[in-house]
């Protein structure tokens, strides 16, 4: 299971963490790295896909062995963002 922190302020205590696992929609609750995009999206890399969240779901990305534009393969070790 993975766990991140929701938005914390200053004046606020504790932080609170939301809890990320099959359930909510990773395709593998072991994440390798995490990415946050300059659109704000989170990257989960996994051995199942690379995964996205917008804030409200997964989408999970995979091999496709009949598709070319699709992964290589599904397990995503790292993670970088390009300036486009």
């Amino acid at each position: 299971m993975l766990m991140l922190p929701v938005s914390v302020s200053a004046q606020e205590g504790s932080p609170e963490f939301q809890h990320f696992s099959i359930e909510q929609g990773l395709s593998e609750n072991n994440v390798l790295c995490i990415l946050q995009d300059q659109r704000g999206f989170l990257w989960f890399c996994t051995y199942e896909g690379l995964n996205r969240y917008d804030g409200y779901e997964f989408k999970v990305f995979k091999r496709n062995p009949g598709d070319a534009t699709t992964l290589s393969d599904n397990a995503v070790i790292s993670l970088t963002e390009d300036h486009d």
